[in-house]
């Protein structure tokens, strides 16, 4: 692990809130620049409860774009994999 990599991955952080219900209803991804991410499509997919990474995936990738076009490929990957570990940790709770 490179000094980017840990970088990025304690800068990533990810928050899933619940309100009223075992799915979360909002998706934040917090520390990765000067703001939190909002992730709609992220939260939106896991109350969807249909567990289909690909799925998830794209919601991503879609939240990203929205929320971070100027990030590169590596920055995009990184914040993908932080993503899907938190969903995973969650899904094993």
């Amino acid at each position: 692990m490179n000094s980017r990599d840990t970088l990025l991955l304690f800068r990533a952080l990810l928050a899933l809130v619940f309100r009223l219900g075992p799915s979360p209803r909002s998706a934040v991804l917090g520390a990765a620049a000067p703001r939190p991410y909002e992730l709609p499509l992220v939260a939106r997919e896991l109350q969807s409860g249909t567990g289909a990474e690909a799925m998830l995936r794209k919601a991503i990738a879609d939240d990203l774009a929205a929320v971070a076009p100027h990030a590169d490929a590596y920055e995009r990957r990184m914040h993908t994999a932080t993503v899907l570990r938190a969903v995973q940790e969650l899904r094993t709770q």
